[in-house]
Parts: C-alpha cells; sequence; structure tokens
C-alpha cells in the first residue's frame, strides 16, 4: 500500500493495511511508515481507524525521532475524548533547527457543548541548531481548558542563568459534540510575561546565527484587550551586554538599554555600548510597532569602531539619525568624522597572475547561469550621509599613505552613491623594493563606480644621481602609470638607476632580468616578478641581486623604523657588510656602512631643493606620521 496526500498538511505512506466492513462497521488497520510533512514515523504497533454509525475510534503506536508518539480518540454524538502522550521525542524530527527532547500529555474530554482538559509538555535541552550545549534550556508548558477560558502557564529557564514565565487567559469556544475549539477573537484576554536573567539562551534558540546577544535582561509585560485589538504594556532593560556581528565585525561591550513598550510603540529611553576598547556610542529613539507607524532612532558616535574585518578597520564620531516613514522606507542622515580608519585591500600580488572565475554554460547538466536580478522589493533604506577625515590609512602591497577625505553618500543602502575627494597627506609607495615618498598634491575623485573614481597621485624617490617620479592618473578601472625624471632619462634608464644605481648597460644578466620583471609590472603586463615574491616571502622592504655569477651578491633588508633602513650585504668578495641608512630628511640622509674586515664608512647625502610654489618649506620625511 503507497499513498501520497497533498495540500497544505502533505502525507506519505508506504507500508501494508487491511479493511473490514461488517453492516454499519468499518475498520482500516496500517502497518508501515511515512511521513507527515516533514516529520517521519513507523508504526510500532497497527494504528487501527474504525467507524460505527456516529462513533469514530482511532488508536496510533508510532515510532517519531527517536521516542513514541501514543494516542486515542473515541467520538460519537454524545461526546468526545482524547488521550495523547508524546515520549522522549528528539526535537530535531520536529523542527529541523532546533535540538532537544520533548515528552508530553494531552487529555481532553466532554458531553454535548462543554469540553474540558490539559496539557502538560516538558522540554529538556533545548537550543538552536548551531548554539553550544551549554546555552540548552529547559522548559514546561501547561495548559488547563474549563468552561471558555484556555490558561496556559510555560516556563523556560537555563540552570539558575535565565527564568521566563509567560500566564495567559485565553476566551475560547468549545464543543465536545462535535469537537470543536476555537480562540474567541473578540472576547478579553488576560496575561503576564516576565523575563530576568542572561539572555544569550533565549537569544540562541530563537535567533542564533553569525549574530550574538548576551547580558542580564529584566523585561515584564501585561496582556489585555482582544485578539483582534490587544493591548500591551510593558519594560524591557539590558544590562552588561555585549553584541557581536561576525560579518561585519561590529562589536558592543558594556550595553545598557532603558526602553517601554506598548501595543504601538517601543520608546528607546537609552542606549549606550563601547566597542570593547575606547570608542562609545549612545542613543534614543521611538519605534513604531504597527504597519504605517513612524519611526526615529537617533544615534552618537565617539570614537565607535564602525567596522573590523580583514579588510577595514575604523573608529568615527558623529551623529546618525534613522527615520522610517508611513511608507515603511528607512532613510539614514547624519554627519560622520572618520577618526581614524586602515584599510588593506587585497590588491594583486606580485606574480602577475590574475585569478579568473569561470562559468562553463554549455555542460549538459550544468548550472543555470546566473543573470542580473533586481534587488528585491520592500522596505528601501535611504542615504544622505557626510564623510569627512583625515587619518584614514592604506595600507597594503608597498602602499603606505595616509588620507583626507570629504565625501558624501546618498542613494540606498543597496545601491549607494558615493562622491566627493580623497586627498594625500603623507606616505610612500614601495616599487621594485625602493620606496617613493607621495607629495600631498595627490587627490581621488571617488565614485561608487571604479571607471569614475578618478585618480591624480604622485610619488617621488630622491637618489644621488636623479630625481624619479610616478605618476598615476585616469581611473581605478584603467589606471595609467607613468614613470619620468629629472634630469629626463628613458624609462629603462630611470629604472636601473633607481634599482641598481647605474646606467642600464652596466646591468649583469641577473640585473637585467630584474630591470625587465619591473618594466613589465610599470607597463601593466604584470610578468613572473621572481625578486618580488622571493622578498615578500623573507618579509624583507628590499631585495637585490648584483654582480656576476662567479661573484654574486645579494643584499635585503627592512625599515626598522619609519626613516631608518637596515640592510645586511652578502656574497661580495670582502665578506659580509651591514649598512644603515637614516633619512633625515627630505633632501638629507646619512648613511654608515660596517664591513666584514672591520672597515667602516660614514657618508652624508645633501640635496639641495628649488624654491616651491607658494614657499611650501615644510618637513617632508618619508612617513614621518603614516604609521602612528
Amino acid at each position: 500500500l503507497a499513498a501520497d496526500v497533498g495540500g497544505a498538511n502533505p502525507v506519505q505512506f508506504n507500508g501494508s493495511g487491511e479493511y473490514a466492513r461488517q453492516g454499519q462497521a468499518q475498520s482500516l488497520t496500517l502497518r508501515g511508515g511515512g511521513r507527515v510533512r516533514e516529520i517521519a514515523f513507523t508504526t510500532r504497533a497497527p494504528a487501527v481507524f474504525a467507524l460505527n454509525g456516529d462513533g469514530r475510534v482511532a488508536r496510533l503506536d508510532l515510532g517519531v525521532g527517536g521516542g513514541f508518539l501514543t494516542g486515542e480518540l473515541k467520538q460519537d454524538s454524545e461526546g468526545s475524548v482524547i488521550q495523547a502522550d508524546m515520549t522522549n521525542v528528539e526535537m530535531g524530527s520536529l523542527v529541523p533547527d532546533l535540538r532537544g527532547q520533548v515528552t508530553g500529555r494531552v487529555s481532553m474530554q466532554g458531553q454535548g457543548d462543554t469540553l474540558r482538559g490539559s496539557a502538560n509538555v516538558d522540554l529538556r535541552q533545548l537550543r538552536s541548531l548551531d548554539a553550544p550545549r551549554g546555552l540548552a534550556v529547559d522548559g514546561t508548558l501547561n495548559a488547563d481548558l474549563t468552561g471558555d477560558a484556555l490558561r496556559l502557564r510555560a516556563e523556560a529557564h537555563n540552570g539558575t542563568a535565565v527564568q521566563a514565565t509567560a500566564d495567559v487567559t485565553l476566551p475560547v469556544e468549545t464543543s465536545a459534540a462535535p469537537l470543536r475549539l476555537a480562540i474567541a477573537r473578540t472576547e478579553n484576554l488576560s496575561g503576564q510575561i516576565a523575563i530576568r536573567g542572561q539572555i544569550q539562551p533565549i537569544w540562541d534558540l530563537f535567533l542564533g546565527g553569525a549574530q550574538s546577544l548576551s547580558g542580564q535582561v529584566n523585561g515584564q509585560a501585561t496582556l489585555a484587550g482582544t485578539l483582534n485589538a490587544p493591548r500591551l504594556n510593558g519594560r524591557l532593560d539590558l544590562n552588561e551586554g555585549a553584541f557581536r556581528d561576525g560579518t561585519t565585525g561590529l562589536r558592543l561591550e558594556n550595553m545598557t538599554l532603558a526602553s517601554r513598550f506598548n501595543d504601538s510603540q517601543a520608546v528607546i529611553e537609552r542606549f549606550q555600548a563601547t566597542d570593547g576598547v575606547k570608542g562609545e556610542v549612545s542613543g534614543s529613539g521611538d519605534l513604531g510597532l504597527r504597519q504605517g507607524s513612524p519611526s526615529t532612532l537617533r544615534l552618537e558616535l565617539a570614537r565607535f569602531q564602525i567596522i573590523d574585518n580583514d579588510i577595514a578597520k575604523a573608529r568615527a564620531n558623529g551623529r546618525l539619525t534613522a527615520v522610517r516613514g508611513a511608507d515603511g522606507n528607512i532613510r539614514l542622515t547624519g554627519n560622520v568624522n572618520i577618526d581614524e580608519a586602515e584599510i588593506s585591500p587585497d590588491l594583486p600580488g606580485s606574480t602577475g597572475i590574475v585569478k579568473m572565475d569561470v562559468v562553463e554554460i554549455n555542460r549538459p547538466g550544468g548550472d543555470t547561469v546566473e543573470t542580473e536580478k533586481k534587488a528585491a522589493a520592500g522596505p528601501q533604506i535611504g542615504l544622505d550621509l557626510t564623510l569627512t577625515g583625515r587619518e584614514i590609512y592604506l595600507r597594503g602591497r608597498g602602499l603606505n599613505v595616509e588620507l583626507r577625505a570629504d565625501a558624501r553618500v546618498r542613494g540606498t543602502i543597496t545601491q549607494p552613491e558615493l562622491s566627493g575627494t580623497a586627498n594625500v597627506v603623507r606616505g610612500d609607495y614601495e616599487f621594485a623594493g625602493k620606496r617613493f615618498v607621495f607629495n600631498d598634491r595627490g587627490s581621488v575623485i571617488l565614485s561608487t563606480d571604479p571607471a569614475r573614481i578618478r585618480l591624480n597621485l604622485e610619488a617621488v624617490r630622491e637618489d644621488p644621481a636623479l630625481t624619479a617620479v610616478i605618476k598615476v592618473t585616469g581611473t581605478a578601472a584603467s589606471p595609467k602609470i607613468e614613470l619620468t625624471s629629472t634630469p629626463d632619462l628613458p624609462q629603462d634608464e630611470i629604472l636601473s638607476q633607481v634599482l641598481f644605481g647605474r646606467s642600464a648597460a652596466q646591468l649583469s644578466p641577473f640585473e637585467a632580468a630584474q630591470l625587465a620583471s619591473a618594466v613589465a609590472s610599470l607597463a601593466g603586463g604584470g610578468g613572473f616578478d621572481v625578486v618580488g615574491n622571493l622578498r615578500e616571502l623573507a618579509g624583507l622592504d628590499r631585495l637585490s641581486f648584483s654582480g656576476e655569477a662567479s661573484s654574486l651578491t645579494v643584499a635585503g633588508g627592512r625599515y626598522i623604523t619609519d626613516d631608518i633602513y637596515l640592510e645586511v650585504i652578502g656574497g661580495a668578495e670582502r665578506g659580509a657588510a651591514v649598512n644603515v641608512e637614516w633619512q633625515v630628511r627630505r633632501n638629507l640622509a646619512i648613511t654608515s656602512k660596517f664591513g666584514g674586515e672591520g672597515d667602516t664608512a660614514l657618508s652624508i647625502r645633501w640635496r639641495r631643493e628649488g624654491p616651491r610654489p607658494g614657499g611650501d618649506r615644510r618637513d617632508r620625511r618619508p612617513n614621518a606620521a603614516a604609521r602612528r
């Protein structure tokens, strides 16, 4: 026997059955297993369904979720009797996202218009699928049906950590013959709800996921009115709270919340939290709880860490206001000053190898290629934010620069529109193991479209033989890099002087290969930069090879402070040496060298700078404050 019944409550059954009829009496006996919705069951004893005139009988003895479900129903024209027992059934078999066990009994009986009954349910070690066992809760639910009232009493607790209780009385309409139990939606109801203790077990049970909330909660509420027009009044306070969002890195510590609510509005009287270090956020507001009701939430940030993930960390000051209109759409406005930010974008490495996502579109049985989908309908969060800030550091792959920004964000949170500028304050760029210092005339025109982000950056390196300049223009999607020098030299000659301090014609074959790789990288061709990979693997700021194969010299070093460079040279005919360079000012450097045979040398390199427009004579030491 196989049966498959669809509808709102689909039923599947596979097994054997026996049907018998004698006069008006009919019976059906089933053995086997199946599913009701997604709940699997098997018969431990034959399931019996019998009809005899106006009388009905059903008996079940099922295995469900590692436990047992037994039940019996007797009904005729005079009354009804229902008895059901559930023993040690795993919650995961009933609700896939939950874990724990449930045991309970339901009993109802009555004659004519009178129906009475009770229910007792015990929940043990109830928790969400991703919550640890230590956060599981135990609970009970007791129901009593007498006359036209159904009283529900529930309790949940996690040892002594948290306790939640509810005592609600609902008006009902009942009948034993025919069997009927329905809530009277226009009659008065009453109830009390309370929660006290650690909120984390309750949060993880109902929400969980990448967000976590802990803290001491104290809440009470009273219920009145009718089911069609309920009235709710209460308070909810939280102390010693902590919130984590694993996606954005948002972190709230020492959180306090004082609020009151009714059936139409929640008032946040006070909200305060820190970011766990030195930032704070506070706020207040009114939240409409009915459809179409307005809401306003005001937040104030004080050096608050608004983002903390692998790509960026940022602290901000400012005031934000979120307003929800009658149409349900939300508008976020305010002025935010970025107090400190560090961005480490995942820029391409020195290998020049570009990773590409490949989609095979013609493979039989392959996945359908996804096309761009329109944004889902629903409430929109509009943006009108002003962003300013100075200590914005962009670091990674040789880039170490401080920016100041003056920007505006409009549009919506799903389609933001960024405009404004970011200007260079100070910083440097490492190219092929050599440092170029940014001037403060560089700027970036901001946009959310990389093709509209316009670059105007210039970095300079002062060497004894020349001044080399890297200019970056164009857009972020298609940058243009140009290398010039004073005196004017061809590009490969400039790189040769910068990398090795001599003409390209004087380079060894190994040095010529390094030069070719640097030229390809500058031209945007990528190339496999062997030396660059070795330098990154060794954690060095500079790495160079010189000389012929028979007398190869290797030099590698790091900046031990922002303007002091330490280098070790090995492989030369006269043995190892240590070189220390101190960049006192932009145009003044002191170099000392200690040889392996006890020889030492001290040199001072000074370059005279011509007057700059506007008489700008500021200190231009590289990285003077870029790593504060």
